[in-house]
């Protein structure tokens, strides 16, 4: 029986390779005199405070787009932020600098651009996955994308980046984090965290980490419902809490708290973190010294959603002691409880002018004080042009060779005189990876086949002298059904590892790697 070997790596355009440009762009914005803040803030009604704390979902195209009713809630409830979803960027600057002229009090515009701006809008090419970039040694390039993503952000007037993802990815079956961590080792994903970190934040970008406390070590997906985490807190602060503390420690300016039940912290029955004044006011801010802005996650999620109502969530989350509610499912239902629960306890309003103080600081620090509009002319292309470059240089940090005995790779050297074949597992078109290996003159390029019926007829036509090369393709990212790979893949794989001398080259999860050893 032959061993399988397997070199592995997450791919996204290996094959050219450019030279590292300068992150250059729109400079950061400086913090300037609080007076705009007080007169911002002295000017303020109750529901024009309340208003602030509100930051919702906008669409810039797709089915989705909302543009009139966003005008609709700057006009009425004098909203604080946007979350921007999909769409492009183009539409995404227009529809900001008329959000940003229609409200009294400038927005402060976020992301969701964990991979770049790209994991949400069309035309925009994505950065590497956290996982590819714990698989690097050097934690200085992850301060670099993160420092090029900055430079995209503040191109497309958007001030904060729900990033990094600083969950320890201890569960492999975890069906929402997963590649979005830096991996399984506290110390890794706390030092690459913090480069990220920092590569948004000296860039005039605010971070945000989550997903508060740990969301790493649990196999329910909290879009869908609330999973539970049974640790104590000492076991907590040993593992998830570490990656936080650190970031805290360092300067940290904002966190996502998550929708996860942790009895340890709150034993209330389906009690999410984020309305857990536990979780939030004791832990966060009290225990951990953070002072920083508190999100929630999306107030939307079927891990909150599904046990509380709509508005109720709205109340709960503030008197937790979050500052910005997000994607709320009724924010008038929201406000209105809010204000009355003020009104019985006028120490809420305390509460409320703590927050508030706290966004337009933010804002102050974002350079709202002097918002200038967004220049659209050449847009897309200005945000794109540090990706192919750091991706290939991500590319050759992260990529692993876990073994090659046969010395396969050393075959490269003179590929003309090797007896090498390449078979595509998952693919049956040629794509760039094939295309580097027949420039190199690999000459053999099979594709194995989609039908059950032929796999014996297949594996009988391979050269028994011929060294293999095992090209695992078009996976998908988490583990639902085995992370893409069906039966028949998987068995193609372990059948030509056993009967060839061969090394496997994974494009994609390298927690795949079970489904094929």
């Amino acid at each position: 029986m032959k061993k399988i070997l397997l070199f592995v790596f997450s791919t996204l355009n290996l094959i050219s390779v450019f030279a590292q440009p300068a992150i250059n762009n729109i400079p950061a914005p400086k913090q300037t005199s609080t007076s705009w803040v007080d007169s911002i803030f002295n000017s303020m009604t109750i529901d024009q405070k309340i208003g602030q704390l509100y930051m919702i979902a906008a669409y810039s195209g797709g089915e989705k787009m909302n543009q009139t009713y966003i005008e609709q809630l700057i006009r009425e409830n004098q909203i604080g932020g946007l979350i921007f979803m999909q769409g492009n960027s183009k539409s995404q600057a227009e529809l900001t600098n008329k959000f940003q002229k229609l409200s009294r009090t400038p927005l402060l515009i976020s992301m969701d651009a964990e991979w770049g701006l790209g994991m949400r809008l069309t035309g925009i090419k994505d950065f590497p996955r956290q996982i590819m970039l714990g698989a690097m040694q050097d934690s200085t390039i992850v301060y670099k994308m993160a420092a090029a993503i900055a430079s995209q952000c503040r191109r497309l007037g958007v001030h904060v980046d729900f990033a990094p993802v600083i969950d320890i990815n201890n569960n492999p079956l975890n069906p929402v984090i997963n590649f979005r961590s830096f991996g399984e080792n506290k110390n890794k994903v706390a030092n690459y965290g913090m480069q990220y970190m920092k590569g948004l934040q000296d860039n005039g970008i605010i971070a945000c980490a989550k997903h508060f406390p740990g969301h790493g070590d649990t196999e329910v997906d909290s879009h869908k419902d609330l999973p539970e985490i049974k640790k104590t807190l000492k076991q907590l602060e040993q593992l998830e809490l570490f990656p936080f503390n650190q970031l805290i420690q360092n300067g940290l300016q904002s966190v996502m708290v998550a929708h996860l039940n942790i009895p340890a912290i709150d034993n209330r029955k389906n009690t999410p973190t984020t309305l857990s004044y536990n979780a939030v006011t004791d832990l966060l801010k009290k225990k951990m010294n953070f002072n920083g802005l508190i999100f929630t996650d999306a107030l939307n999620m079927e891990g909150v959603a599904k046990y509380y109502s709509p508005g109720e969530i709205d109340l709960k989350a503030f008197e937790a002691g979050n500052d910005i509610l997000l994607f709320s499912q009724d924010i008038n239902a929201g406000i209105k409880k809010i204000k009355e629960a003020i009104r019985q306890n006028p120490q809420l309003e305390i509460r409320l002018n703590e927050s508030v103080q706290k966004i337009l600081k933010a804002k102050l620090n974002a350079g709202l004080n002097q918002y200038e509009p967004i220049d659209t002319q050449n847009i897309e292309d200005d945000i794109n042009q540090y990706i192919s470059p750091l991706r290939t240089q991500i590319a050759e940090a992260s990529t692993t060779l876990l073994s090659d005995p046969y010395q396969i790779i050393d075959m490269f050297k003179n590929v003309a005189q090797a007896n090498l074949t390449y078979v595509a597992v998952g693919t049956t078109k040629e794509n760039k990876f094939i295309q580097a290996l027949k420039n190199l003159g690999v000459k053999k390029i099979l594709y194995a086949p989609t039908n059950a019926k032929e796999k014996i007829s297949f594996l009988n036509k391979i050269d028994k002298q011929t060294k293999l090369i095992i090209g695992v393709h078009n996976m998908s990212g988490y583990p639902t059904n085995n992370f893409g790979l069906d039966s028949l893949e998987i068995s193609m794989v372990n059948s030509l590892s056993k009967q060839f001398n061969s090394i496997t080259i994974l494009f994609g999860n390298p927690y795949a790697l079970k489904k094929l050893l």
